[in-house]
């Protein structure tokens, strides 16, 4: 999904600095008057949330005002009598990807029957957005889009939030570490920072500090798949192994076993699972895998929960950024090591063969 939303926003633009209200003069072929054009914008779950709205001409046409700006959105086209929803059939009629700079400029949108876009007005007449916009449009490997953000970053390392917008992706996808992270935070100027992107790497910058070995581990009041609420106050005294997984993730499937005999050795010794599964779009799978690769130990949903401690998604605050992934807990609460999970099972051993 972040690879989607990453395409989504990255044909489409960049922002500057300053905020006002943009006019969107489009046409999206095949919408007539009995249609109404939205913006929208994704909420936490990546669902639309609609924003503004406007009407359609017999021809298609229509003129949007949106104070929306430092953002990706979606062009949304419905009849007029349908309205944009949240969950389950969210993404209906037609939809476009769009980043507004949010500088009182007007764009000219047009949308062909094929769901092709073209965008013209502001930073998308800019040069150096031609090569970002070229590596998206070809649908090449993903690499070639990746070197184009990289190079756009390179050359504008301050000035634009949507350096902010690459170099937070990047982060939370694990391609970037958090010391060069920090290094690009650094560089961006204070209004970028405020900027949403620019806070959203605050953010993840602050999970990666948060979440390193020799840091309190973040708390968590979860519910597991019994309905027991479980907190990480619970396990103090014991060495606990969070495992970040999904019943969909091949090597997570193929760690379980692994993980089977690894807590049937030293249950009894003051060691503890809690596998938080991820990602996950059907529980009968989920309950399935635990069943199927016999983990008798805690578990928990994480797709369908935030951590009630603080309202967030767990996997963000332990930034949790591939799969499996595992967090190794001390008896004081204290994070002792975190990577992949083979490597985290042989530290266990290290610990238990001293005691």
């Amino acid at each position: 999904m972040r690879k989607t939303l990453l395409t989504l926003a990255a044909v489409l633009g960049i922002f500057p600095l300053v905020s006002g209200q943009s006019i969107i003069n489009g046409r999206v072929e095949g919408a007539t008057s009995a249609d109404k054009v939205y913006t929208a914008i994704f909420n936490s779950k990546g669902l639309p949330i609609p924003v503004d709205s406007a009407r359609v001409g017999d021809d298609g046409r229509f003129s949007l005002k949106t104070n929306l700006s430092g953002t990706d959105v979606l062009i949304v086209t419905l009849p007029k009598e349908d309205k944009l929803a949240m969950g389950r059939g969210a993404f209906r009629g037609k939809l476009f990807g769009m980043f507004l700079e949010g500088d009182n400029g007007t764009y000219d949108f047009a949308a062909d029957k094929n769901g092709n876009v073209t965008i013209s007005g502001g930073i998308y007449d800019d040069d150096k957005w031609t090569a970002v916009k070229k590596a998206t449009l070809s649908r090449g490997p993903y690499e070639a889009l990746q070197k184009a953000q990289e190079d756009f970053v390179i050359e504008n390392p301050s000035h634009y939030a949507y350096t902010a917008y690459v170099v937070a992706t990047r982060l939370r996808g694990g391609d970037i570490t958090a010391e060069k992270a920090e290094i690009a935070y650094a560089n961006l100027d204070e209004p970028v920072r405020a900027s949403r992107y620019g806070k959203i790497l605050g953010q993840a910058l602050d999970d990666a500090r948060n979440s390193a070995p020799g840091m309190p581990a973040p708390a968590f009041t979860l519910t597991d798949k019994d309905g027991k609420t479980l907190n990480l106050s619970d396990y103090r005294g014991k060495y606990l192994l969070l495992e970040f997984w999904g019943s969909w993730c091949g090597p997570c499937r193929a760690t379980n076993p692994m993980l089977a005999q690894l807590y049937a050795k030293y249950k009894n010794k003051g060691f503890d699972i809690v596998s938080l599964a991820c990602r996950e779009t059907s529980e009968k799978n989920w309950l399935a895998a635990i069943a199927k690769d016999n983990m008798t130990w805690t578990q928990v949903n994480t797709s369908v929960q935030p951590n009630a401690a603080t309202g967030r998604e767990i996997m963000e605050e332990y930034n949790i950024s591939y799969f499996p992934q595992s967090i190794l807990i001390g008896p004081d609460g204290v994070i002792v090591d975190r990577g992949h999970a083979q490597d985290i099972m042989k530290e266990i051993g290290r610990i238990f063969s001293k005691k």
